[in-house]
């Protein structure tokens, strides 16, 4: 998102703002400028740490934008990414990234572009060592 942005504003010191967002639709611009709120941001984390001589910490940033969660259908001790590798597991744990277990995939809702919105899930229960639907409908929505 930085690169984007660094030259975004290049090209637009360079050809003029109005030029360079004239070539894009509606869809486009928010998206793009999006981007570019993020990228104003990590510049500004960068810029802020390095004034302090420490490492930028950009996991309130990403969970400000909505954060990474990984839906699993079992729980996590059942997943084979947890048993043959619990270390990968526990660094993504102090990366940010949140774990949602016990949810199994039902349906993606689009938006008014046809981009996934938010995802619903049932939730399972294990019943007698077996995972079943439990008839508990959840959605996670992406941030806005």
């Amino acid at each position: 998102m930085e690169k984007i942005l660094s030259r975004y504003e290049t090209l637009s010191s360079e050809v003029g703002e109005t030029t360079v967002r004239s070539g894009y639709d509606k869809e486009e611009l928010l998206i793009l400028d999006e981007f570019f709120e993020h990228g104003r941001a990590i510049r500004a984390e960068r810029q802020r740490t390095a004034s302090l001589g420490d490492k930028p910490d950009f996991i309130p940033l990403v969970r400000s934008w909505g954060g990474v969660t990984i839906a699993y259908r079992k729980s996590i001790a059942d997943a084979p990414a947890y048993r043959l590798n619990h270390e990968e597991v526990i660094k993504a744990f102090e990366e940010g990234i949140a774990y949602a277990e016990s949810l199994s995939p039902v349906e993606a809702i689009a938006d008014e572009y046809g981009h996934v919105k938010s995802l619903l899930f049932e939730k399972q229960i294990n019943e007698d060592g077996r995972w079943k639907d439990s008839g508990t409908v959840i959605e996670l929505a992406r941030a806005a």
